[in-house]
């Protein structure tokens, strides 16, 4: 029900019944009449299934500080580097988006995608699962006991630090454990080792900063995660890795769930034959909390936090989304926090940069960009001689947010959480109708953008010394110290869900 929900507004957008809606009216109109104002204004979002539970603990949805080098470090195994594809702020290219895109056949003409990209969506739904705060403990969070301190509230992490302290995990009952507290059992690991590394990352911070931020999280394993491994659907038992023993462990799907972001988040993303990284990334991270802006427009001109440009974003989303049907993760937000989501669907109508009235027809939406009666209010920001038009595009996009662990014996897409957002930019075209160029109409727009390459591995140093399942219980150690499971181990789980 939710996801049809979510495929009837899409459908929508582009008969034009949410496209000329009130809000989106209003924020051209204010945007026309205040561009210092609106250009500021927070995307209007349309919650048609998100997790309510969360919102008081986030602005959007996360990522552990740094998260930009552990994304790009996925990219690079021996001696192969995927290179960072950096944009001016005023120029895109079909060879950029050809280089983020697996396809290299790129469709980039305005009038191209109007006809057969108006809509996409993916053919795989990725799942919702939690970004596994580190205020929390990480995935050594005990979200099935009642008893562990909340933070989304008032508690920190030297709380449930404490509490975890006072109840060591061999002292209590299984039902209670923590995903990594499970893990540890099922390799055999009497020490705790990934438990224990998951509290020290959070101890570093605390230590340093006094507090553990509440969007500091893996959300970077999560949103690749989620789409790159197969849903858990049901809980499933294991046996124990010890020798001697005939224990059986219960991982819920949330467990699972758990295991596999930080594998993602902390692993390295190889191709099948590992032996070239298999990450893409086009953007930049804005690591300031208050960038620099134009006086007079308010528009954004710190050069890392206006690195996407809504040209190349067009592009991208609408060849991967409808053509590969395969996710893109996007950075909802601007700034020095980072939420990857997974984006799931989109849909767009137009709107006339010169009258900023809303359309459906691509003829009425197009200026020439040189009209003497057009004021616009970028034009010293557009530097590509080789602009004659301009588009006013809305895009509606939709993606999966984090829904906090439950303890649920099935999972199913009907539990998943979606957000929609919705971005005003405009694009840039040539004389022959390519999109080369676009201005965005909301400084809140997507950070960066990347993706695991499809059949694509996150794999460690520490895997390789796995050949079969007797050496798990030997390297597993070695590998938790360092916060990484064991793919071997991993994939044994995944088997009951493929």
């Amino acid at each position: 029900m939710e996801r049809l929900f979510i495929n009837l507004l899409l459908m929508l957008a582009i008969t034009g019944s949410v496209a000329v809606s009130h809000a989106s009216t209003t924020f051209l109109s204010r945007f026309k009449n205040n561009i210092r104002v609106a250009i500021d204004e927070t995307p209007e979002k349309l919650n048609a299934s998100v997790d309510y539970s969360r919102i008081e603990e986030k602005t959007n949805a996360c990522s552990r500080s740094g998260s930009r080098l552990a994304i790009m470090s996925a990219a690079t195994f021996h001696l192969h580097t995927l290179p960072r594809l950096p944009l001016r702020s005023f120029e895109a290219s079909s060879d950029s988006a050809a280089s983020f895109l697996e396809n290299r056949s790129v469709i980039d003409k305005i009038d191209n995608i109007d006809e057969k990209m108006r809509s996409g969506e993916v053919s795989v739904q990725p799942w919702s699962g939690d970004y596994w705060p580190i205020r929390s403990g990480g995935i050594a969070r005990r979200y099935l006991d009642s008893n562990f301190p909340d933070l989304t509230t008032r508690d920190s992490w030297l709380d449930a630090f404490n509490y975890f302290q006072a109840n060591a995990p061999d002292k209590t009952e299984d039902k209670f454990l923590a995903p990594s507290e499970k893990y540890d059992l099922l390799v055999d690991d009497k020490n705790f080792s990934l438990t224990k590394a998951n509290w020290a990352e959070g101890k570093q911070y605390n230590d340093r900063y006094g507090e553990v931020e509440k969007w500091m999280g893996y959300c970077h394993g999560w949103a690749p995660a989620s789409f790159m491994e197969p849903r858990p659907t049901h809980k499933i038992t294991v046996k124990s890795h010890a020798a001697d023993s005939d224990k059986e462990i219960e991982f819920l799907p949330d467990d699972v769930k758990a295991l596999a972001s930080l594998k993602w988040a902390n692993g390295i993303n190889v191709t099948e034959d590992y032996l070239t990284g298999a990450t893409r990334f086009l953007g930049n991270r804005c690591d300031d909390k208050e960038p620099k802006k134009d006086q007079e427009t308010g528009r954004i001109i710190e050069p890392g936090c206006f690195d996407l440009n809504p040209g190349t974003w067009h592009i991208v989303v609408t060849n991967q989304i409808a053509r590969a049907n395969r996710p893109l993760i996007i950075d909802a937000s601007f700034d020095y926090e980072v939420w990857n989501q997974p984006v799931t669907g989109y849909s767009f109508s137009y709107f006339n940069p010169k009258t900023l009235k809303p359309t459906e027809d691509l003829a009425e939406a197009t200026i020439d960009i040189n009209d003497t009666e057009f004021v616009d209010k970028f034009k010293k920001f557009r530097n590509n001689p080789n602009a004659v038009q301009l588009v006013g595009v809305k895009m509606y996009v939709e993606y999966v947010v984090e829904t906090s662990p439950r303890n649920r014996a099935e999972d199913s897409p009907a539990r998943d959480s979606h957000q929609t957002a919705v971005y005003h930019y405009d694009l840039e075209l040539d004389s022959r109708g390519r999109i080369i160029g676009g201005e965005w109409y909301q400084n809140k727009h997507p950070d960066f953008i990347w993706m695991p390459l499809k059949n694509s591995i996150s794999i460690n140093h520490e895997d390789t010394y796995v050949k079969n399942d007797k050496d798990i219980v030997r390297v597993a150690p070695y590998a938790s110290r360092a916060m990484i499971p064991l793919r071997r181990v991993i994939d044994n789980i995944l088997a009951n869900f493929r």
